[in-house]
């Protein structure tokens, strides 16, 4: 369980704009679909979301809000606060697989601007942070509400339930990750091609009070790091593996080849057996088979990593069901910014409807989808190099990584400031067809159409050769 306390109390002292009347549902309560909820209430909007979970236990990992979207926290009274209570506050240090050590430590900057900045925390501490903040605000959060279709008409749409539960607003905001279906209702493409990276990771996190009883544990993951969080990184010959560690949590996750047992789906849990034996036969090192063994028999997962093409179309025929985060871009762990971008998602869609009115939210919706599809493309694309350097690098070269480092492109983005910049710009050329360059990629950067093909052929910078990507 996690055991944080927020005061939340000055969530009431929260500047919201005039009430625009438009009516929001929102299909996903993790930190992308909460965040939205947040900034689509901030803006005036009505909005009510709809969790397929029980509640916020400790699937998933770290993750991290980076500094594009950091400053954006300020705009509600007590957030940023409540964040440095779940602030992993890490320092990266490296080892190889058989526990010599490399590197480090390495501490991040978390302002914008700079490579790898922002704020690492528990994704499950995130979500229930902004749940909380959402309750202060007086926000309905509905649970146990899994989606299993979408639909909509000119001038509403809607969701229906795995039970049968009928859910309609102006728009329906599908937040609810890899294999939501709203796809069914947005793709003009057909269904987005999918295939298998030959890799997996196995992933869990659970009380650190667990693996700490075994004082070697303890003392590689936390005595000489006193104070702050620990992220951990380990080479070895097949894969690598790459630990968070504080006084609260510990997260493992070890990347290997997938052996076809791996899947996209947090209920499906796979035996501690299965990770030691490919820990044993890549070679890591006694104390990190020693935190596994003192891990819950049911903390791990085994998730299969996926290659997508990036889709360019996020908005249903009508404009009433409109996609954000994984729903729309999904990203390999690699990129190191795929939540960062969920996230900015939801600042940018916030502010375009309150920009267009309840009269134009499937225009708000379409201009959403301009402004950010080439910047969250170009940011998987930085994921699939990424994975494929790792993978390639030698130990030396393995040595010498701070992380998956982004530009300052990415770090220095302002996505509310840039909605309101360009948002009439937009309409104009989605109407009347209007000369439009989008400026939230790397500067000089001329969007070049890509696919995982590209990858898959050897062409680890497809489009990059264009612009600064530093």
């Amino acid at each position: 369980m996690l055991d944080y306390k927020f005061d939340l109390s000055a969530a009431s002292q929260l500047k919201r704009s005039p009430p625009s009347g438009i009516d929001i549902v929102i299909a996903g309560g993790g930190p992308g679909g909460l965040f939205a909820a947040l900034h689509c209430y901030r803006k005036g909007h009505n909005v009510r979301v709809l969790e397929s979970g029980r509640g916020y236990d400790l699937n998933g990992g770290y993750i991290r809000i980076g500094g594009s979207v950091i400053d954006n926290l300020d705009a509600f009274p007590g957030l940023r606060e409540a964040v440095d209570l779940i602030d992993h506050d890490s320092k990266i240090v490296v080892y190889s697989a058989d526990g010599e050590f490399v590197s480090g430590p390495i501490y991040p900057p978390k302002g914008g601007g700079l490579p790898f900045a922002g704020i690492s925390v528990h994704r499950s501490a995130l979500s229930r942070l902004l749940y909380e903040y959402a309750q202060a605000l007086g926000l309905e959060v509905q649970f146990n509400t899994r989606i299993a279709s979408y639909y909509e008409d000119e001038m509403k749409g809607g969701c229906v339930s795995k039970t049968g539960e009928r859910f309609e607003a102006d728009l329906v905001i599908a937040a609810d990750g890899i294999g939501s279906h709203s796809a069914e209702l947005v793709s003009t493409e057909g269904k987005n091609e999918v295939v298998g990276s030959g890799l997996a990771i196995f992933r869990s996190t659970f009380p650190a009070k667990d693996s700490y009883k075994n004082p070697e544990v303890k003392k590689f993951f936390r005595d000489p790091h006193p104070g702050s969080g620990v992220t951990i990184m380990m080479r070895a010959q097949q894969g690598y593996g790459v630990i968070f560690a504080d006084d609260e949590l510990v997260s493992l996750n070890f990347n290997h080849p997938d052996s076809g047992d791996a899947s996209e789906r947090w209920d499906q849990k796979t035996i501690k057996d299965a990770v030691l034996a490919y820990l044993e036969e890549d070679k890591f090192c006694q104390v990190i088979r020693d935190a596994v063994l003192a891990a819950p028999d049911d903390a791990f997962f085994n998730w299969r990593l996926m290659f997508r093409n990036p889709t360019p179309n996020w908005v249903s025929p009508h404009g009433r069901v409109v996609q954000l985060g994984d729903a729309a871009h999904t990203y390999l762990p690699s990129s190191g910014n795929g939540a960062t971008q969920a996230l900015e998602d939801g600042v940018c869609l916030a502010a375009c409807l309150q920009l267009a009115g309840k009269s134009q939210v499937s225009l708000a919706a379409r201009v959403y989808n301009k402004l950010r599809f080439e910047r969250t493309s170009c940011l998987q694309k930085i994921g699939f190099r990424n994975r494929a350097h790792t993978m390639k690098s030698s130990n030396e070269e393995f040595k010498q990584r701070k992380g998956p480092i982004v530009g300052k492109w990415v770090t220095a983005h302002d996505p509310e400031a840039y909605t309101y910049e360009k948002y009439g710009l937009c309409v104009n050329h989605l109407l009347m067809d209007a000369p439009f360059q989008n400026e939230n990629t790397p500067p000089g950067h001329k969007y070049v159409p890509w696919t995982m093909d590209d990858f898959l052929n050897g062409n680890d910078d497809p489009g990059k050769e264009t612009g600064d990507w530093s």
